[in-house]
This record gives structure tokens, sequence and C-alpha cells, in this order.
């Protein structure tokens, strides 16, 4: 067995890695923006504040996720710690997504990378004492499943 094979994480890991991220980010996005985006009846807000963020989370929770259910690698408050980094990672991956789906949407002369800038900074300062908690408990969260799968 070669090391690449041991240290590479089996694709399931993968793949409930990114899943559990994804969800909670678009619970967390959910439980701010739906109610706004349902009483405004567009759609399209809500999958730009609702979707995309757990659109953004995909990739990062698939990169970072498998690292949770390996219990060597794994303790409680590391978890909480990677779940910290995949929020902020995540929201890194989002605030471009975002600016272009507003571009899209959105009829103006907006400047994709001026909305992606602020999306990555004051918006991260908007939404960051929401999304890194949320992150840090799924974290750890997937953390016990994988103690106790």
């Amino acid at each position: 067995m070669s090391a690449r094979a041991i240290s590479d994480p089996p694709a399931r890991d993968r793949a409930i890695g990114a899943v559990w991220f994804a969800g909670w980010a678009m619970l967390a996005a959910g439980l701010m923006y739906l109610h706004p985006v349902v009483a405004s009846g567009r759609v399209l807000e809500g999958v730009l504040f609702v979707v995309l963020p757990g659109l953004a989370a995909l990739p990062v929770g698939a990169w970072l996720g498998p690292r949770f259910l390996d219990l060597r690698i794994a303790g409680p408050w590391k978890s909480a710690g990677f779940g910290l980094l995949v929020a902020m990672l995540a929201h890194v991956v989002f605030a471009p997504l975002f600016a272009f789906g507003w571009w899209l949407t959105e009829p103006g002369d907006t400047s994709v990378l001026a909305v992606a800038w602020a999306t990555a900074s004051f918006g991260f300062l908007m939404v960051g004492p929401i999304t890194l908690p949320v992150g840090a408990l799924a974290g750890w969260l997937l953390y016990l499943i994988g103690r106790y799968r």
C-alpha cells in the first residue's frame, strides 16, 4: 500500500464533509436572510443570500471535512478550530460568487471586484459573529459523528 493511499481520505469522507458544511452554511444563511427574502418575493435574492453560501462551503468542506472524521487527527477543540477555518474559507469562496451573482441579477454599473471586496471585508464583519460559531459547532458535531461511527 502506498503512502498516498494511506494519506488520501476516502471519497465518502470528502462527500460527508462537503454536504455537512454546505447544510450548516445554508442553515445559518437561511436563519439570517430567509424571512426578508420570502417577504420580498424575489427568488434570485434567495439564491444569492441562502443557496450561494452553501455552494461556497461545498469545496471547503470537501477539502477539510475528512480531518474531522479521522480520529488520529481530530479532537474536540481542534475540530471546532477547523470548523472556524471552514467558515472563514467558505466566506472567501462566497465573496466572488456573490459578486458575480450580484452583477448578473442587479442592473447597473456595479463593479464585480468592488462587490467582491466589500463582501469579503465588510460582509465578513457583519456575518462573521454568526457564521464563525456555527462553523465551530458544525466542526465539533462532525467530530462527534466521526467518533461514534
